[in-house]
């Protein structure tokens, strides 16, 4: 009955705690007191399995046999790992060994590796880019940007880009040039004559509308001349316009001329008189000195350059006095002033800081993390010894503050009950709280039972006896599983238990309840996991 117990010590030896990808397992291998009881009982019958005083009592060995592999635990890697280990556990309990049988061969446990799902990405903005022109170029037109949400795409579960991916800006605000219109025709005055054909003008305004911002003017003209009273009348000859005179006798210093005029502005006509007076006259001529033509003085600076680089201007002056015009004599010719360039070295060009651009990726997903951002001294860059751009062209700002997800994890096992007997085999009760730590922000609740019973004070319980008149031994039969046995005896003058042929008869023990407790089919060697790869 006993002869595999020195094996079973020697596994209990062996099944040490073993490392499997930073995750430990505990196993804790026990003899169960009753197994402690019926090995010393061995000790006792000297090795044989049998009591040397009393009865012999044979057992049926009785080999222990693998049960159905469990389900694998959880991947002990979370996700954008790149491996993990996952394991699963058997019971030597399809049957459970018994009366010295034999312990299952062959591990308890089997680990493989697992390969975890991609960690969530949640998307990020591009920069702006313009979609399309003003869509006037004038009185306020509207111009399209557009961004991309690829800086990253959002991948595995993550959150798309928050916001909208367009925004319209005004543009081109300047009113737009009005160009005149012209008003219709108003008379402006009566015909300017009686007979002889006259003239009647009309007017009209170039106000509708008028022009503004630049707008062209009304095209045309503001006025036109209209013939009127065309029968004709009685013209009395007029003298023209006195004609270009002759040469002058002399140049200069007083000479004569003569001019002549005609009698036909008009010509005297139905019944009109002729001119008057006579058609030549003579007049003095160059009373005056002879002229003197102006000449130029030399050119002086007039004013310092406009600016002090870059190229600028400065103007000069001359006069015309070298010798000044006199007597009628021509001015100088040209321009009094000129302009030049000047100063034309360009000017220094200061520094100037770009936008911020986003450099870098936030350093995690959640729980508050940093990410790099950076500018360019191009807007514009320094140059002809100008100061380059004042700070500093890096910065670091916070991100992805919220909290990350919290995993609940069990407490240690407690037991604040007692075992629920004595004797004979009872069952105690083991408790564990999800609160080490407890789940937060989304995090998983924890795996597995918060209860697990064990066996329990499995010493059989003593057998009472009575006796009447002779002294009557009752024996309790060992059992191969835990029971709950009562004996039952009648004290009378004359006693008797099933048959009444003597007046003593010991009274045999009767079993009038069993009591079968879960735990007495586990295996000798109870294993109890302490901790799972997660």
């Amino acid at each position: 009955m006993f002869g595999k117990v020195s094996e079973l010590e020697n596994f209990s030896r062996s099944l040490q705690p073993q490392t499997f990808n930073e995750t430990s397992i505990f196993f804790s291998v026990q003899l169960t007191q009753k197994e402690q009881s019926e090995k010393n009982d061995k000790e006792k019958c000297g090795g044989s399995g049998h009591y040397q005083n009393g009865y012999n009592h044979h057992y049926h060995q009785v080999n222990g046999g693998w049960s159905r592999w469990s389900r694998y635990t959880r991947c002990s890697a979370t996700c954008g790992q790149a491996q993990g280990t996952r394991i699963r556990f058997r019971y030597c309990n399809n049957p459970a060994p018994a009366n010295g049988g034999y312990y299952c061969r062959g591990r308890s446990y089997q680990r493989e590796p697992c390969y975890p799902t991609p960690c969530p990405v949640n998307g990020g903005w591009s920069q702006w880019y313009s979609q399309s022109k003003c869509s006037a170029t004038c009185g306020e037109g509207v111009k399209t940007y557009i961004r991309y949400c690829n800086q990253p795409a959002p991948a595995h579960g993550g959150h798309s880009c928050p916001g909208s991916a367009t925004y319209r800006q005004r543009c081109n605000r300047t009113p737009c040039p009005v160009n005149g219109g012209w008003s219709q025709w108003y008379s402006q005055s009566k015909c300017s004559a009686t007979c002889g054909e006259g003239v009647k003008t009309y007017i009209r305004y170039c106000n509708q509308p008028a022009p503004a911002h630049g707008g062209y003017s009304c095209p045309g003209s503001a006025t036109y001349r209209q013939r009127c009273n065309r029968t004709p009348c009685p013209v009395h000859g007029a003298w023209s316009n006195w004609h270009r005179p002759s040469q002058c006798s002399v140049s200069c210093g007083g000479g004569v001329r003569t001019r002549i005029r005609y009698c036909d502005h008009p010509a005297p006509a139905n019944g009109g008189s002729y001119c008057p007076g006579s058609a030549y006259l003579q007049e003095p001529c160059n009373p005056t000195p002879c002229p003197v033509d102006g000449g130029w003085s030399n050119w002086q600076t007039q004013s310092k350059c406009s600016v002090t680089c870059g190229g600028g201007v400065r103007s000069s002056i001359r006069y015309c006095d070298h010798p000044a015009p006199a007597h009628g004599g021509s001015s100088c010719p040209g321009s009094a002033t000129r302009k030049e360039p000047c100063n034309s070295t360009p000017c220094p060009v200061d520094g100037g800081w770009s936008n911020w651009q986003t450099q870098s990726k936030c350093s995690v997903t959640c729980g508050g993390g940093v990410r790099s951002s950076i500018r360019y001294c191009d807007h514009p860059a320094p140059a002809h010894g100008g100061s380059s751009c004042s700070g500093s062209a890096t910065r670091k700002e916070p991100c992805n503050s919220t909290s990350c997800p919290v995993n609940g994890g069990w407490s240690s096992w407690n037991s604040p009950w007692q075992c629920s007997v004595t004797c004979g085999g009872g069952v105690k009760t083991f408790v564990r709280y999800c609160n080490h730590p407890s789940p937060a922000y989304g995090g998983n609740s924890c795996t597995g039972s918060a209860i697990r019973r064990e066996p329990c004070n499995s010493t059989p319980c003593p057998v009472p006896t009575t006796t009447t008149t002779t002294t009557t031994t009752s024996t309790q039969a060992p059992t191969t599983t835990t029971t709950t046995t009562t004996t039952t005896t009648t004290t009378t003058t004359t006693t008797t238990t099933t048959t009444p042929t003597t007046t003593s008869t010991s009274t045999l023990p009767t079993t009038t309840t069993t009591k079968s407790n879960p735990t007495t089919t586990r295996p000798h060697n109870y294993i109890t996991i302490r901790s799972l790869l997660k």
